[in-house]
């Protein structure tokens, strides 16, 4: 009997994770912008998204996500109309959203340490207004579609291991609307980690 060795060929870069699920969870950091930004205008470290997605093929990527954002901001002193009259007041606006979304996000390059990627994502997004000026307080939630597009980067620490994640995205629900908001948009910039 002949017992050759035959070298096994492991697998390298992007390849290994072909037809792979991946978890992960990033924090994010959103800066309101748009006509938002005037209902509350503080940036935001109180959000997080949970997100998976399957590996087609060396580049591209399609998974899911839901993730939520809270802002939350003491607007000037100003005078607010109602019915039957106004009031004049300090506000404690916020605002929080919720989203689920479809994404789909395409890799560069197939190796290296730093795995740089483009994507998109449309899903659906759920908002609550509140503003709280002296008795005052008006609040409603809404439900919009929302879409979006980010860029980002895996980080590759070693073979097996999670991957950290860094991005920026970019958010609009165009139907998201109260008081003189028009619609919700927003940059997040995300920090978090991948199943490998």
């Amino acid at each position: 009997m002949d017992y050759r060795q035959v070298p096994i060929q492991s697998k390298s870069g992007t390849e290994r994770y072909v037809g792979k699920f991946m978890l992960g969870v990033n924090w994010d950091v959103a800066i309101p912008v748009g006509s938002v930004h005037d209902f509350s205008a503080n940036a935001s470290a109180a959000g997080f998204e949970l997100l998976f997605q399957y590996w087609l093929n060396q580049h591209l990527t399609i998974g899911g996500s839901m993730d939520w954002q809270t802002y939350w901001d003491a607007r000037p002193r100003t005078t607010y109309q109602i019915e039957n009259g106004a009031v004049t007041a300090t506000a404690d606006n916020s605002v929080q959203n919720g989203a689920a979304r479809f994404l789909a996000r395409y890799y560069i390059l197939e190796q290296g340490p730093v795995l740089p990627y483009a994507g998109l994502n449309i899903g659906i997004g759920w908002t609550t207004f509140q503003s709280a000026a002296a008795d005052l307080l008006l609040y409603d939630n809404t439900v919009s579609v929302l879409l979006g597009a980010e860029l980002g980067a895996a980080i590759v620490t070693g073979r097996d291991v999670p991957l950290f994640t860094i991005g920026a995205r970019y958010s609009n629900l165009p139907a998201a609307n109260f008081m003189k908001v028009e619609n919700v948009q927003a940059f997040t910039f995300q920090f978090g980690v991948l199943s490998p």
